[in-house]
C-alpha cells in the first residue's frame, strides 16, 4: 500500500528540494552534526526537523541553541515538541521571551507537547500577563491550549495545584479591580477555558480512532473557545504521530488525517481549519516518509523512536566546500 499521490508528490518535493548531495541520511550522529554545525540556515532547519520525527534525545542541546538562530528557530522549537525532553523547558521559555514573530507561537505550543507540570506557573503567569499586551495577546489560545494539555496529563495532585496557580493568577490580575472593563471578562473565563480543554483532551484520549474522525471533520475555527472537542481531537492525533515508533501505526493516522481533510472541505472553509489540518497531516506524512525510507533502503531498526542505521551502509558522497562558501559569523 502506498502513499495518496497527491500527498506523496508534495512532502517528497518539498522534502527533496532541500536536501543537499552531502545530505546525512538517516544517520542520527551526522544529523546532530548538521543541525548544530552546518553553515547552510535551510540544512540546519532540515536536519533539526528530521531528528524531531526521530525523537532523537542526543539532538536536545543542539537543538536548543538553534532556537535563538531565526532562520532554525521553528524547526527547533516543533523537534524539541516531538522529542519531549524536560530540559528544553528553560531553553524554550528563555525563547518566548526574545521575540521572533510567530516562532513564539511554535514555542509555546511545544512546551504543551512536553506535558511537564513544572512549566505550568510560568505558563499561567504569561497567560494572564497576555491579556491586553500588544505582543502576548495573539498568542493566549496557545498558552490555554499548552496549559490544558499539561492538565490532562497530570495527576490529580497536580492538577489540584494548577487550578490553584489559576485562581491564584486571577485574583491578582489588575483587570479584576475594572469589571467594566473587556479585559475583566477575559481575565474571568480563563481558568474556565483551560480547565475545560484539559477535560476534552482527556475525553478524546479515550476515543477510538473512529471517534477522533467524528470529531475531526467538525473542527470549525469560528468557535469562540479555544478548544473545542474538534480541536483536542487533533491535538490527540497529533500526539500520537509524534509518539509512533512503526511506520504502519503512523501510516494509520496519516489515512485518518486524509479523510478528515476531505470531509471537513464540505462543511467549513475557515482557512484556518484547513491550516490546522494541514499542519497536522504533513507532520504525519512526513513521519511516515522517513520510517519507511528508512526501513527499506537503510534497513535500520526502530529504537526508542530512532532510525538507527547499520554502519556498514554507505553514506552519500561528500560536495567539496568552495573556499568561498563561509559561514556567517551571525550564525550559531
Amino acid at each position: 500500500m502506498e502513499l495518496p499521490k497527491e500527498h506523496m508528490d508534495d512532502i517528497v518535493s518539498s522534502y527533496m528540494r532541500r536536501l543537499p548531495a552531502d545530505d546525512p541520511g538517516f544517520d542520527a550522529e551526522r544529523l546532530v552534526e548538521k543541525a548544530e554545525n552546518d553553515y547552510r540556515p535551510h540544512i540546519r532547519a532540515t536536519a533539526a526537523e528530521r531528528l524531531g520525527y526521530f525523537r532523537e534525545a542526543s539532538a536536545v542541546p543542539g537543538l536548543c541553541s538553534n532556537l535563538f538562530d531565526s532562520s532554525t528557530a521553528v524547526n527547533a522549537a516543533k523537534a524539541l515538541g516531538m522529542i519531549g525532553d524536560h530540559s528544553a523547558i528553560p531553553y524554550l521559555f528563555q525563547g518566548i521571551e526574545r521575540d521572533f514573530g510567530t516562532q513564539r507561537g511554535h514555542m509555546i505550543d511545544s512546551l504543551g507537547m512536553i506535558k511537564d507540570a513544572a512549566a505550568a506557573p510560568k505558563l499561567i503567569k504569561r497567560l494572564f500577563g497576555a491579556i491586553g499586551n500588544r505582543v502576548d495577546d495573539e498568542y493566549m489560545e496557545y498558552y490555554v491550549l499548552a496549559v490544558g494539555r499539561i492538565m490532562a496529563s497530570s495527576d490529580d495532585s497536580q492538577v489540584r495545584e494548577i487550578e490553584q496557580m489559576l485562581e491564584q493568577e486571577l485574583d491578582s490580575c489588575p483587570y479584576m479591580d475594572r469589571p467594566d472593563t473587556g479585559g475583566y471578562d477575559v481575565a474571568v473565563s480563563l481558568p474556565g477555558k483551560v480547565k475545560n480543554a484539559a477535560q476534552l483532551i482527556r475525553q478524546a484520549e479515550s476515543m477510538d480512532n473512529d471517534g477522533l474522525m467524528d470529531a475531526l471533520i467538525e473542527l470549525d475555527a469560528r468557535k469562540r473557545d479555544p478548544v473545542d472537542m474538534s480541536r483536542a481531537a487533533l491535538e490527540v492525533v497529533r500526539s500520537k504521530v509524534h509518539k509512533c515508533d512503526s511506520a504502519e501505526e503512523t501510516r494509520e493516522l496519516f489515512d485518518l488525517l486524509t479523510d478528515a481533510t476531505k470531509r471537513s472541505k464540505h462543511r467549513t472553509k475557515s482557512s484556518r481549519t484547513e491550516r490546522l489540518l494541514q499542519e497536522a497531516l504533513k507532520d504525519a506524512g512526513m513521519k511516515l516518509l522517513v520510517l519507511e525510507t528508512a526501513k527499506r533502503e537503510m534497513g535500520g531498526t526502530l529504537s526508542g523512536g530512532t532510525v538507527k542505521p547499520p554502519r556498514s551502509v554507505p553514506r552519500p558522497q561528500e560536495r567539496p566546500v568552495p573556499k568561498t562558501a563561509r559561514r556567517s559569523p551571525f550564525s550559531m
